[in-house]
């Protein structure tokens, strides 16, 4: 007989697009940085995309003072100096954080915990229905309007 499996997600392929959702959310966070950089600074667009985004990310660690040696041209020529630079950056993390903020916190409003809901007035958390629940269904005999589904008692 075959062993049971696990249907579980893999750990290695949970990890795998965990980091290429952070790769590819580092690149355009960077790319919209240095946009915006460009657009304040200079007034031009940047002219690259997320690939020399990409290229200018690994190369930036060597030029933190002056970010602009990072990238290649077109693009370099149009970005602002290194105080606007990073000051773009910090307005482009913080705009992602505050969207990473509100995406939770209605994230957990929408899936709010069983045990706290209430229709109609009624707790509607899961149990077994006690003697209590059923006594106002029960009845010792049948009754007009009522559908009979069993007996009980004798």
């Amino acid at each position: 007989m075959n062993a049971p499996r696990d249907n579980g997600p893999d750990p290695l392929e949970t990890l795998a697009i965990g980091a290429l959702v952070v790769f590819g959310a580092v690149s355009v966070g960077h790319w919209l940085a240095a946009s915006l950089a460009a657009l304040v600074g200079r007034q031009r667009s940047l002219d690259a995309g997320l690939a020399e985004s990409f290229s200018a990310l690994r190369l930036l660690p060597r030029y933190w003072s002056d970010p602009r040696r990072a990238w290649a041209e077109p693009a370099a020529s149009n970005l602002a100096g290194p105080v606007l630079y990073w000051l773009s950056v910090v307005v482009v993390l913080a705009a992602a954080l505050g969207a990473l903020l509100l995406w939770l916190k209605y994230r957990q409003r929408r899936h709010e915990p069983i045990d706290r809901r209430r229709r109609v007035g009624v707790d509607a958390q899961p149990r077994l229905a006690t003697t209590k629940d059923l006594r106002p269904l029960l009845g010792r005999e049948p009754e007009a309007g009522r559908l009979v589904l069993g007996r009980w008692g004798r």
